[in-house]
């Protein structure tokens, strides 16, 4: 990658609901439409651009995720989650497909769950972005904590 003609953009706003999430999820999709190599930084405690992404992947380029670690979560999901998932859906009704695919309502909770399950697997080993920025120290600590305590009593 030519680093000379690198790009970055940021979606940054304090408020919460305003789009954040969405919005830079819908440009990487276009932008790499158009033949540019993207990548989408999630440093967004609820992680909803990774789950969204992480989601994306498994459904259609599942040959990209680690083996061993989507065994793991495929092995889970069989374990823990197949016997619930089928029980909820005992009414649904077997034409109710999901707009994104043929896929039945049970289908995409299955994926929905691995890739939540993925997601805990990539943390665990550290191998998510907010754990590799926080283990290399480039989130530093607070350098007077209790500053965090008296602007919070204001």
């Amino acid at each position: 990658m030519d680093t000379e003609k690198a790009k970055v953009i940021s979606f940054i706003n304090l408020k919460g609901g305003v789009g954040k999430t969405s919005a830079a999820i819908n440009i990487a999709d276009a932008i790499s439409r158009t033949g540019k190599e993207v990548l989408v930084i999630d440093m967004d405690p609820q992680f909803n651009a990774t789950q969204a992404l992480l989601n994306h992947q498994y459904r259609y380029h599942r040959q990209e995720i680690k083996p061993l670690i989507l065994s793991e979560a495929q092995e889970e999901l069989k374990e823990k989650y197949d016997e619930i998932v089928n029980a909820s859906l005992v009414e649904e009704e077997e034409e109710d497909r999901e707009q994104d695919g043929d896929l039945s309502l049970d289908e995409n909770y299955k994926k929905e769950i691995s890739s939540q399950l993925i997601y805990n697997r990539l943390k665990a080993r550290s191998m998510t972005v907010r754990t590799l920025f926080t283990n290399a120290e480039v989130a530093t600590p607070l350098e007077n904590p209790s500053l965090v305590t008296s602007v919070a009593l204001i």
